[in-house]
């Protein structure tokens, strides 16, 4: 049975990848054509298809290219166990975002301060590492905002 390739033109309506991307994964070798003509036409069989699937959900995921080219080195169950574990991070990054959702919509409509989202929920909240319970909020604001004048 004679193998079926898929041209450029395939593989990008297939994935929606573009040509460019195409071409730098086979220049920097994270994905070869399986077959390549001699007038420079790239075709690639199913199972370059489907390495180019793997690449784009890791992509998706935001892996770094160096990172997928390594984990396209692994087997498919090493794969799967790296999956698992960023599944996991990103289900922790979810339910941190959602708060922070809830929260903003809470100080939206009044029900709370936007301090207590600070200090409950952003790392990088100016009050966080500097609260003095002597120290009144006044004296968090930068002296030449406290003192200016309104317009």
């Amino acid at each position: 049975m004679k193998t079926p390739y898929f041209t450029v033109k395939d593989i990008i309506q297939i994935t929606g990848i573009t040509k460019r991307a195409l071409h730098y994964y086979d220049k920097t070798d994270l994905l070869k054509p399986s077959r390549v003509e001699d007038n420079g036409y790239r075709y690639y069989d199913r199972e370059a298809l489907g390495n180019l699937q793997m690449i784009l959900l890791f992509k998706r995921n935001e892996f770094l290219i160096k990172d997928i080219a390594a984990m396209m080195q692994l087997s498919k169950e090493e794969q799967k166990d790296i999956l698992r574990e960023h599944r996991s991070t990103l289900v922790q990054r979810k339910q941190k975002l959602e708060t922070i959702i809830d929260q903003l919509d809470e100080y939206v409509m009044g029900r709370i301060s936007l301090i207590f989202i600070c200090l409950t929920t952003l790392p990088f909240c100016p009050f966080k590492n500097n609260m003095n319970p002597r120290r009144s909020l006044y004296m968090e604001i930068p002296r030449n905002i406290r003192n200016s004048k309104p317009m």
